[in-house]
Order: C-alpha cells, then structure tokens, then sequence
C-alpha cells in the first residue's frame, strides 16, 4: 500500500492495523514534513523539522515492513495561514492550485501501481483536504484509491451527514496497543492527555480499568465525492467535525 501522510504521524496514528497485518512492505509519503509545530522547546523548522523525522522513523523500524518518505513541503502554517481549519473546499481548490497539481505529480511518480490511500480530511485541516483533493484526482483517472478515517479526528465526526461509500474496510485493535503509537510521538501530544486525543468514551473505559478496541476505518468510492465546498448530498464541511 502506498499510503499518503498529511503530516508526521497521521498514517501510522490512523492505520496502525492495516500496517502491522499487512502481507507486502508499505510506503509511507509524508507530504507537508517541513514544520514549526511541537510542543518541545524548539520552534525552528529545520530543528522541529528532523526531530518528528526521528519520532517517525522510530516507529517505522519498531514495526518494520514500511518505508517512509518525506516530500518536504511546507505545513500550513508555514505557507502563512493563520488557522489550519478550513471548511470551504472551493476557497481551498483556488488558493492551492499549484501546490495541488505539485503534488499530484509528486505523487504521480512515484509510480505505484497498487493501492493508494489518503486521508478522508474529516476535521477539515487544510493540508487534509490538500491531499484528499489530490487522492479524488486519481480515483478519477481510474487509480485504485482508498480514504482512510484521521486519528484522533473520526472521533469528533457527525456520521449523521457522512457520505456513504460502496464500500469500508475495518479493522480494531485494543487502546494499549494504539498507545505504543501515540506516545511515540511526545513532540506532538501530550502522553497524558488522553481525554483530548481520544474522546471521552474510550477515555472513560480506561478510567474504569477496560482495555477498549480502537477502530480505523478506510472508505471506498466510485467516483469522485466532492462538489466545490459541499458533499453531493448537500452537506457543507463545517457540518460533519463536531
């Protein structure tokens, strides 16, 4: 599987199980690896920069049967947004043309020619829906392409408004084992706040000293889903994070 990573961290936070159960070596791209987000003591990106890198690259060795790659680009907040949550897709598709194309090119040689999956950009994070964007161009062209559920977002989704594919693939793992994921990444969250990343639920199940499952989800459909900012059902993007 190649397997396209908005940020340090998304795939393996989001597709933990598929990797792990997975038969064939996978490819990691991690698109916008150039940033200034941590919550370490360091704040320039060429420092932040090679510091997610190594988390990254700590948890690919632990599991072994992936390769990462990092494109470099700058992250939202580099490229001088002030606010990475965005939800109208048609102000996106303008002011991102270029950097849209780039990547699909980026991406494009690569030249793989088995499953691709990208992000469902359900917390409408600019650099998400960049990619998804990107991702429903290759379903276009005939790609097989698949849209993974973001970790820890797909748990604040109001699945009420949520397109519906043909088709989903799941798989569950327990909360411990997800946790050897998150914690790997100390730059980016915080080991002990487990309420903010999860949610209460699972949150509450742990208080109470259960081993909850965790889902990740990926989503398949037949053609492309989007219509400038609204789904094809008519729901706008500020409707489904919650």
């Amino acid at each position: 599987m190649l397997l396209i990573s908005p940020h340090i961290d998304d795939a393996f936070l989001s597709l933990q199980s598929f990797i792990v159960d997975s038969s064939v070596r996978n490819q990691i791209v991690n698109v916008f690896s150039f940033s200034n987000f941590s919550l370490s003591n360091i704040s320039l990106p060429n420092e932040v920069s090679l510091l997610r890198k190594k988390e990254e690259m700590k948890i690919a060795s632990y599991f072994g049967n992936v390769d990462v790659l990092f494109l470099d680009l700058p992250d939202c907040l580099l490229r001088g947004y002030t606010t990475p949550w965005i939800s109208d897709t048609k102000q996106i598709l303008s002011k991102e043309k270029f950097l849209i194309d780039k990547l699909y090119h980026l991406i494009f040689n690569i030249k793989y020619d088995g499953l691709m999956l990208f992000p469902l950009s359900v917390a409408n994070h600019v650099d998400h829906i960049i990619c998804q964007i990107v991702g429903n161009k290759f379903l276009d062209k005939g790609f097989e392409v698949g849209f993974y559920l973001e970790i820890p977002y797909k748990f604040k989704v109001n699945f009420n408004v949520f397109p519906k594919p043909f088709m989903n693939t799941q798989k569950t793992l327990l909360f411990s084992e997800k946790e050897i994921v998150r914690k790997s990444y100390s730059s980016q969250f915080n080991p002990s706040n487990i309420l903010g990343f999860y949610g209460e639920t699972i949150t509450q199940m742990v208080d109470l000293g259960h081993d909850p499952t965790i889902s990740e989800e990926i989503y398949y459909f037949d053609t492309n889903f989007w219509v400038d900012s609204c789904w094809k059902k008519g729901v706008n993007r500020g409707q489904i994070f919650i």
